[in-house]
């Protein structure tokens, strides 16, 4: 279905950037032309956005922090907000139908706990952080649900997005083993607001220093259940491949 845009659209837009140039300052109002532009591309392919969720929700999840970019949020929340919004617009115009996977109602309970937990954590602003985490981890799952599920194209291209991913972060995981530049203390200040490279713990186990290789993501952890979830795709798509070879 074809979506025809009103012949006064371009003119709006335009007026409306110039606006903000007049208003915030050349800055913001390039900020503005790339958000716009950003959302453009998302609206007509939906999976260019689902593929940078995944880059920035694995890969560049340090490198995209709001510290690093100098924005007010990291690049997760924005390529995030960007795909959603997008999308959501997309498919109220175009009547494309939601994707309602089984797992969807009990995602949905697990947010809910995980959210009346929070409130009785004696840390709140951790606490806070988690749900944040696991909120994101939810929209990603539901727009692989509705984006990848579109078409067997789409599908293919977001298990490649996400293989692609992976193998960036596992990439800067090699290197954060091999380059003692890349090694941070546990106790280093600067691991609060994020910062890339593989965490020296010397106290967990007495007498053995563990070096915890994070590969770009926020924490050892997050890394190593990624790596874990991407190894039946990646044998999913060697399957698939093959079977069209």
């Amino acid at each position: 279905m074809r979506l025809h845009w009103p012949p006064m659209m371009p003119a709006l837009v335009g007026t409306a950037l110039f606006a903000a140039t007049m208003v915030a300052g050349p800055t913001m109002a390039a900020g503005a032309v790339l958000g716009v532009g950003l959302v453009a591309a998302i609206y007509m392919r939906p999976v260019f956005g689902l593929g940078l969720m995944l880059l920035s929700g694995t890969a560049l999840q340090i490198l995209g922090s709001a510290h690093i970019i100098g924005a007010p949020v990291s690049l997760n929340k924005i390529a995030g907000a960007a795909t959603v919004g997008a999308w959501t617009v997309r498919s109220i115009l175009l009547r494309v139908p939601v994707t309602w996977s089984p797992q969807m109602p009990a995602l949905f309970c697990f947010i809910v706990a995980v959210w009346a937990a929070s409130l009785v954590s004696p840390d709140q602003a951790e606490s806070m952080e988690g749900l944040s985490r696991y909120i994101q981890l939810a929209l990603l799952t539901f727009m692989i649900a509705n984006i990848a599920g579109e078409s067997e194209r789409a599908l293919d291209i977001s298990l490649i997005a996400l293989t692609a991913s992976m193998s960036l972060s596992a990439i800067i995981g090699l290197m954060e083993f091999l380059l003692p530049g890349l090694s941070i203390e546990s106790d280093d200040p600067s691991l609060v607001q994020g910062n890339i490279g593989a965490i020296i713990d010397r106290d967990s186990l007495e007498g053995t220093v563990v070096k915890r290789i994070t590969g770009g993501l926020s924490e050892a952890n997050w890394f190593s259940y990624a790596l874990a979830a991407v190894v039946p795709i990646n044998l999913y798509l060697f399957h698939r491949f093959q079977q069209r070879g």
